[in-house]
């Protein structure tokens, strides 16, 4: 009778667990959260989209031009007074150069972190589906990411602004720079 009662007491004990379980699944108990990293992905999501629709080749290609331009102005250009719209022109051509000196690094630092953040979520789900992660834990573990991405978004916008203020400074001022360059090349 004793052996009887100590099985029932150990199935009992087994239920009684499958039951918690069952009764505490992760994905509904941390449905609010699931939500939420849906939607940091979808907020990175945009972000990659709008990252991509940046024409690097064009940015790389102002960079490069607007130095050479500032370059061969500098050494080729001799005269005893200066044109002040040419002098501006030549200033926003070193601006350029200045602006945009970091485009490469920044560009391919978004491209990593976001890259880190987008594994960052599908780890962060996994952990969660699979009930590894406390409370306390998502909590901190969603704060840590909604940061980062945060910082990506600044990031970005930083970058985005900086190169279509610059694209629009090269058109507006290479024009005139390219002219004095061709005159000059074409005097000496």
């Amino acid at each position: 009778m004793y052996l009887i009662i100590e099985k029932m007491k150990k199935v009992l004990l087994l239920v009684f667990i499958g039951a918690l379980f069952v009764a505490c699944k992760p994905e509904k108990q941390f449905a609010d959260e699931l939500k939420t990293i849906d939607t940091y992905k979808s907020e990175l999501d945009s972000v990659k989209k709008a990252f991509s629709a940046i024409k690097m080749d064009s940015v790389f290609y102002i960079r490069k031009t607007a130095s050479e331009a500032e370059r061969f102005i500098k050494t080729n250009y001799i005269t005893d007074t200066i044109n002040i719209d040419f002098a501006n022109k030549i200033s926003y051509m070193k601006r350029i150069r200045k602006s945009l000196a970091n485009f490469e690094m920044n560009t391919k630092h978004i491209l990593l972190e976001a890259e880190a953040i987008d594994t960052q979520y599908v780890h962060l789900k996994t952990d969660i589906l699979n009930g590894v992660l406390n409370k306390k834990q998502v909590d901190t573990y969603l704060l840590e990411e909604k940061v980062a991405l945060d910082n990506l978004k600044k990031l970005f916008n930083q970058v985005n602004e900086n190169q279509s203020t610059q694209m629009a400074n090269f058109y507006f001022a290479y024009p005139t720079v390219e002219e004095y360059i061709t005159l000059i090349k074409n005097t000496n």
